[in-house]
């Protein structure tokens, strides 16, 4: 193995174990920004378990592309625990037509309980077709 050979080899595990680290110390709540109480959650937090306070608000970012017919849509589960602030925002990743960009969700949680919060990505005029991506957490609000 050359020098550059293990060089590269040791760069790739080193990130390997930044990343994991990095996930795992979201992986119960998300992520919160400083001097914020709002937890953010992305498509790297899907299968996770959020922990919320009531009151605390929880902002999910997730890709996609409105010029493709696809939207992402929430599921019934979570809308006890969690109340949508409005429509999800979206934000293009450009200027050019037809480029992706990212869907912005923000609930705030209003009871204490547990639940699914689940949204899937899918044309919503195209009946019975699995969705194209999926995401879900499993909600715990709390006092």
């Amino acid at each position: 193995m050359t020098t550059f050979t293990k060089r590269a080899a040791l760069g790739r595990l080193l990130l390997t174990v930044l990343v994991a680290l990095a996930g795992a110390g979201c992986a119960s709540t998300g992520s919160s920004a400083k001097g914020s109480d709002d937890i953010y959650l992305d498509r790297h937090s899907d299968g996770n378990i959020v922990r919320l306070h009531r009151g605390q608000r929880l902002i999910v970012t997730l890709p996609g592309n409105p010029s493709t017919g696809y939207q992402w849509e929430e599921l019934p589960g979570a809308s006890g625990l969690l109340a949508r602030q409005g429509d999800p925002d979206y934000t293009s990743d450009g200027r050019e037509l037809g480029v992706g960009g990212y869907y912005r969700f923000t609930f705030l949680a209003v009871a204490t309980g547990k639940a699914p919060l689940r949204l899937v990505y899918r044309r919503p005029f195209e009946k019975g077709v699995k969705p194209m991506a999926t995401f879900s957490v499993d909600i715990d609000v709390f006092h």
